[in-house]
């Protein structure tokens, strides 16, 4: 250590940091939820848009990097796009 502390003084400065590194972390988190898109759900009509606006590209990537999460966004554009087709029941 570089300055001798007492434990009264240790707990004091460890306390502070730890209140300080909590704040960040709510303000970093409330940040994120306010303006990172993906993290609130979307409605099935902006999925199915999103499915729709995508190309072979982002397939292919999805593809070779998560196979089962690509299969799984396709069964979901099959349903949204059955869905669709019966009127938004």
């Amino acid at each position: 250590m570089l300055y001798t502390m007492t434990p009264e003084v240790f707990q004091e400065v460890s306390d502070s940091v730890a209140k300080r590194l909590a704040k960040h972390v709510k303000d970093v988190d409330s940040y994120l939820l306010e303006h990172m898109p993906g993290l609130e759900k979307k409605s099935g009509r902006e999925k199915l848009a999103f499915y729709r606006s995508t190309d072979q590209m982002y397939w292919d990537r999805l593809a070779m990097v998560n196979l089962a999460r690509a299969v799984s966004n396709m069964l979901e554009w099959a349903a949204l796009t059955r869905k669709a087709a019966r009127g938004w029941q």
